[in-house]
């Protein structure tokens, strides 16, 4: 699968996993485990992690002084 474009800088992937884990949060504090929202919202956290971080998907760039 090709990673989409809107997520190349990395501030877009740090912001998406953080919603999902606050609403995960959210979640597990109204429900407890017993929700099906609580497992849908760690299915998204856990499709983040593996997406934006683990599988490569988006390789890490270095940033420059500014020299080629």
């Amino acid at each position: 699968m090709k990673p989409h474009p809107w997520f190349n800088p990395p501030v877009r992937r740090h912001l998406t996993t953080a919603f999902c884990v606050i609403w995960l949060l959210v979640e597990f504090a109204s429900a407890g485990t017993a929700s099906l929202w609580v497992l849908i919202a760690a299915a998204a956290v856990a499709w983040c992690v593996w997406d934006f971080y683990l599988a490569g998907h988006y390789p890490v760039i270095e940033p420059t002084d500014g020299k080629p």
